[in-house]
C-alpha cells in the first residue's frame, strides 16, 4: 500500500507544478499569436491537462478494464464542472464582463459529445468501419466538425488580423508548452497503477473509483491550471479549459475502442456510465444558457453555477449510495 500511495503522491506532485507552467505558456502564445484564449484554452491547454485521462484510460483499456476508463472520462467531465463552480464562486467570476462569445458553441459541443456517449453505451451499434465502431466515428466526426466551426467563429469574430510573431517570439512559450506537456505524459501512466490497486482492495468498483477518485487525481491539471488562470483573471482560458477538457475526454472513448480487443467497446460499458453522461449533458447545457454570451446578468450566472454544484455533488451522493444496483 506505501508503494501505491507513493506513485499517487509523485505523480500528482508532477502534474500540479507541469500545470502552472502550462498556463504562463498558453497565455504567452494567445498574446504572440493573437489567437483568443477560449481557442487557446478549448485546444492546447484543454489537450494537454486532459493527458493524465488519455494515458490512465488507454492503458485501463489495454489490462481489460474499460469501466475503470469510462467511469474515469465522465466523472472527470463531472469534476470539471465542480472546479469550474468552485473557482467562479471564489474568484467572482459571475462579476466579469463576458468575453467568450463563443462559450455556448463549445458548451453544446461537449454536451453533444457526452450525449453520444451516452447513447451508444444504451443502443451497443455493432457496426464497425476501418477499424472503429460506428459510434465512434460519429463522434470523432462530431468533435472535428464542431472545432473547425469555433475555429471559423473565432475567425470571423476577431476585429484586425493577427499580428505578424516571428519564430524567435513564439519559440520560448511554445517551448515551455512542450516541456510542461510531456511532464504529465510521463507522470500520468503511475496514476492507473494505484487507482486500480485501491478500487480491488476497498471492492468499490471499478466503476464508481473511476467517478470519483481516479477522476479527482486525472483533472489535478485541469484544477491547478484553472486556479492559475483565475487568479490571472483570465475566466476566458479558464472556461476555454474546462470545456475543452469535457469536449476531449469524449474523444478518448474513440481511442479506447480502437485498442479494445473484443468489439464493439460500447456493449462492455456499465449502465451507470449512461447516468453519469446525463448528469454531464445537463450541467454543459447550463453552462451554454446561464455563461454563454455576451450580455448574460450576473444574477443568471450565479443561479447556473449553484445548479451545476448541486446537481454535481448530489450525483456522486447518489452514485456511492446505489453503487451496487445497476
Amino acid at each position: 500500500m506505501f508503494e501505491t500511495l507513493s506513485e499517487f503522491i509523485v505523480s500528482a506532485i508532477v502534474i500540479v507544478f507541469a500545470a502552472h507552467r502550462l498556463v504562463q505558456a498558453s497565455e504567452e502564445i494567445a498574446a504572440c499569436t493573437g489567437i483568443g484564449h477560449l481557442f487557446i484554452g478549448s485546444l492546447f491547454l484543454a489537450g494537454s491537462t486532459s493527458a493524465p485521462e488519455f494515458f490512465v484510460d488507454v492503458r485501463a483499456t489495454m489490462e481489460g478494464i474499460p469501466n475503470l476508463a469510462a467511469g474515469d472520462l465522465l466523472g472527470s467531465s463531472l469534476m470539471n464542472l465542480m472546479i469550474f463552480s468552485f473557482l467562479a464562486l471564489r474568484f467572482h467570476a459571475m462579476r466579469e464582463p463576458a468575453r467568450t462569445p463563443d462559450l455556448r458553441l463549445s458548451s453544446l459541443l461537449a454536451a453533444l459529445l457526452s450525449a453520444e456517449v451516452g447513447f451508444f453505451i444504451w443502443l451497443h451499434p455493432p457496426w464497425q468501419l476501418l477499424g472503429l465502431n460506428v459510434g465512434s466515428l460519429l463522434l470523432m466526426g462530431t468533435y472535428l466538425f464542431g472545432m473547425r466551426r469555433l475555429f471559423r467563429r473565432m475567425q470571423s469574430g476577431t476585429p484586425s488580423p493577427a499580428p505578424r510573431v516571428s519564430r524567435r517570439q513564439v519559440f520560448k512559450p511554445m517551448l515551455k508548452f512542450f516541456l510542461a506537456t510531456l511532464a504529465i505524459f510521463f507522470a500520468s501512466p503511475l496514476l492507473v497503477g494505484s487507482m486500480e490497486s485501491i478500487a480491488l482492495k476497498t471492492g468499490l468498483g471499478n466503476t464508481f473509483i473511476g467517478t470519483s477518485l481516479l477522476a479527482l487525481t486525472t483533472s489535478f491539471p485541469e484544477l491547478v491550471a484553472s486556479i492559475t488562470a483565475a487568479r490571472r483573471g483570465l475566466f476566458d482560458l479558464m472556461l476555454g479549459n474546462i470545456v475543452g477538457s469535457n469536449a476531449l475526454n469524449m474523444v478518448i472513448f474513440v481511442f479506447m475502442d480502437w485498442i479494445w480487443q473484443k468489439p464493439p467497446l460500447w456493449s462492455h460499458l456499465e449502465n451507470k456510465n449512461i447516468f453519469v453522461s446525463g448528469a454531464v449533458v445537463f450541467n454543459m447545457l447550463i453552462v451554454a444558457l446561464t455563461w454563454g454570451g455576451r450580455k448574460k446578468h450576473p444574477a443568471l450566472k450565479l443561479t447556473g453555477t449553484l445548479l451545476i454544484l448541486l446537481f454535481s455533488l448530489g450525483c456522486y451522493v447518489f452514485l456511492y449510495l446505489f453503487r451496487g444496483s445497476f
